[in-house]
């Protein structure tokens, strides 16, 4: 699983792109591929409290942007991009079909509409 904190076991997405592909496998490997060849990253090695100093990590980073810092990495451009990235998720799963990003081009239809009709059809 990807959320609610349950681990993830095995192979568990690959992205693929025009000119890549990402493995994600288990929570700890991450598999690369691009033209410049196949990097492979193991964060297997990161400590056993990595979860409560990403959170720690988070709060400190929104208390310095309130304070006059920069926007932090969890901030409003960045969370656009991963909610696309998740839109896309449920969009290329209920066609059955890749989905392109970004999705706002795809001229078609905005990903929480067709969510809302495809649900609203069940009913």
């Amino acid at each position: 699983m990807l959320d609610a904190g349950n681990p993830m076991n095995g192979p568990t997405m690959t992205l693929t792109g025009t000119e890549g592909m990402i493995n994600i496998e288990g929570e700890d490997i991450v598999i690369t591929y691009s033209k410049s060849g196949m990097v492979r990253d193991d964060y297997s090695s990161f400590a056993e409290n990595k979860y409560t100093k990403a959170w720690s990590d988070i709060v400190t980073d929104l208390i310095q942007w309130i304070e006059g810092a920069p926007e932090p990495e969890l901030g409003l451009t960045n969370m656009l991009k991963a909610s696309e990235l998740n839109l896309g998720i449920y969009l290329s799963c209920l066609r059955g079909d890749k989905v392109d990003l970004p999705l706002i081009d795809d001229g078609k239809e905005w990903p929480v509409e067709a969510l809302a009709r495809i649900a609203k059809s069940r009913t």
